[in-house]
């Protein structure tokens, strides 16, 4: 796992405390932002930071590290949670994979 930014949800009350705390724990955070600069809302009005860690040397273990952060609505650590995963890529690609399966199978 890894290779692209991990999003972390957080809550606006609670971001900036977030961020140091990702920092300290050397987890490279940055504020997703919107193109004219200012920082990325989501629909609930809440930030994203994205966490630059790769590759994920234990990803359950910082699945329940974030779970458990006070200002932490959801990231993007689904684990245990499907059997297929579709992967959309910019060029207009999608790659599938399987749960207990080595091989990528591009669709």
């Amino acid at each position: 796992m890894g290779g692209f930014p991990l999003p972390v949800e957080v809550l606006p009350i609670s971001c900036e405390q977030n961020f140091r705390q990702f920092e300290q724990a050397g987890l490279e955070p940055t504020f997703r932002q919107r193109q004219d600069g200012k920082r990325y809302i989501t629909h609930y009005g809440n930030y994203i930071i994205d966490l630059g860690i790769s590759p994920l040397p234990i990803p359950s273990g910082l699945a329940g590290y974030l779970d458990s952060t006070v200002g932490v609505v959801e990231h993007g650590l689904f684990l245990d949670i499907c059997d297929e995963l579709l992967i959309a890529r910019h060029d207009g690609t999608v790659e599938t994979r399987y749960r207990n399966q080595l091989n990528k199978i591009p669709s």
